[in-house]
């Protein structure tokens, strides 16, 4: 069995370095991305897609100042939930807020994703 936090962890070390082909090689090839909300970033997204469609638009809206901190992790058999700080400069403007990522797993390898930001207003405001 998978160690789930340890593989959390990792993922997110990669994102935070800018290592994306590293982080979505621990998906399987029909994992999907989930973020609600109306902005640039939302949308149901195919692990092919996640480049265009998730990270280049985060880099770009926030200048590469997007960062986010790791506040808590619960895990399951099946996956983890993660409450995170999200914080970002754009158009001078500093942003903040919280938000849960929940991360399924399936055998040694993420299957899904999702993002539920809990100020969504900020999380608009951030991506729209």
């Amino acid at each position: 069995m998978a160690d789930i936090e340890a593989m959390v962890k990792e993922a997110y070390a990669k994102f935070g370095a800018g290592d994306v082909e590293g982080l979505l090689d621990m998906f399987h090839d029909d994992a999907m991305f989930y973020v609600p909300g109306q902005t640039r970033v939302s949308g149901d997204h195919e692990k092919s897609a996640f480049v265009t469609s998730i990270a280049a638009p985060v880099m770009e809206i926030s200048g590469g100042s997007f960062k986010e901190d790791i506040l808590d992790i619960y895990t399951s058999d099946h996956g983890a939930a993660v409450v995170l700080h999200h914080s970002l400069t754009r158009d001078g403007q500093e942003i903040n807020y919280h938000t849960i990522h929940v991360w399924d797993v399936k055998g040694d390898k993420f299957s899904a994703w999702w993002e539920y930001p809990h100020e969504f207003d900020q999380f608009q405001r951030a991506w729209g």
